[in-house]
């Protein structure tokens, strides 16, 4: 059985109310979505396997890693700016 910190493949969607987390599972998929108003906190990063993005809402937490292509700087802009955002480089 897999668990949690099995890595699959998985999208964030911003939207101007929210942010959606969607990931596929071995059977089905997984779903989270985070209100703007309660993201506390969204943390980004990059290293050798790519861009990570972690985003804290009401103490649930998703985390996406291993980014390699796509739109992570327009991502975090289109997301108004929480009570915490940290960018490491």
């Amino acid at each position: 059985m897999l668990d949690k910190d099995t890595l699959r493949n998985g999208v964030f969607i911003a939207t101007d109310r929210q942010v959606f987390f969607f990931c596929k599972k071995m059977i089905g998929f997984e779903t989270e979505s985070f209100p703007l108003s309660n993201i506390s906190s969204v943390e980004i990063s990059k290293g050798l396997s790519g861009h990570k993005i972690n985003i804290v809402a009401s103490g649930n937490k998703a985390e996406m890693s291993m980014i390699n292509r796509g739109q992570v700087k327009e991502f975090v802009e289109f997301v108004p700016a929480p009570k915490s955002v940290k960018v490491r480089q």
